[in-house]
């Protein structure tokens, strides 16, 4: 792994043990908000080593998909950033959190339906985040993904798919540059 490279490897089942134990500390220490796990998704080599993780932030009523990325020097472990990438809302349009590890049929579906034409990656579909009710009761749902880049000697990336039964659209995450995830 090159020295600042994200090395994706999307687990939706566990982390490594001192992030695991970190995340841990961190959940305890932010009153007021709650945390639960979703998703490991991988690490950087960098000052020492970044782990990133997708999670659920629970505030009061609202609750919110975010990326946290915890780093690592001589085995002390801090949380560095905590990112929202799906906010949600009470009113009509906005996304709801619908966690599914396991990604129900209805989901799939209409994932087929979109991705029909599109290229530029093959997807790993890891777990649905969210999903927005459209109009005649069309929805719009967000799935964290493992992408392969369809480009020779290209990484794969950690990617949000925004996904109707009409089109597909892809944020990466992890990258250099800034994204604004919610307009997309």
């Amino acid at each position: 792994m090159d020295m600042g490279e994200w090395k994706i490897k999307i687990d939706v089942d566990k982390m490594p043990q001192i992030i695991a134990t970190a995340f841990d500390d961190f959940k305890n220490s932010v009153k007021g908000t709650n945390y639960e796990f979703i998703a490991y998704l991988g690490n950087q080599l960098v000052n020492g080593e970044n782990h990133a993780i997708i999670a659920e932030q629970i505030i009061e009523k609202n609750r919110n998909i975010v990326i946290i990325l915890f780093n690592v020097v001589n085995s002390t472990v801090i949380a560095i950033a905590v990112e929202r990438l799906i906010t949600t809302g009470n009113n009509l349009g906005d996304y709801s959190i619908r966690i599914e590890k396991e990604i129900s049929k209805e989901v799939l579906d209409t994932y087929n339906k979109g991705r029909v034409g599109f290229v530029g990656y093959k997807f790993f579909l890891k777990a649905l985040l969210a999903e927005q009710m459209l109009s005649e009761g069309k929805k719009k749902y967000i799935i964290l993904a493992e992408a392969d880049p369809l480009l020779p000697g290209a990484n794969n990336v950690a990617a949000l798919v925004y996904v109707t039964d009409e089109r597909l659209k892809v944020a990466e995450l992890l990258k250099n540059d800034e994204e604004d995830y919610e307009n997309i």
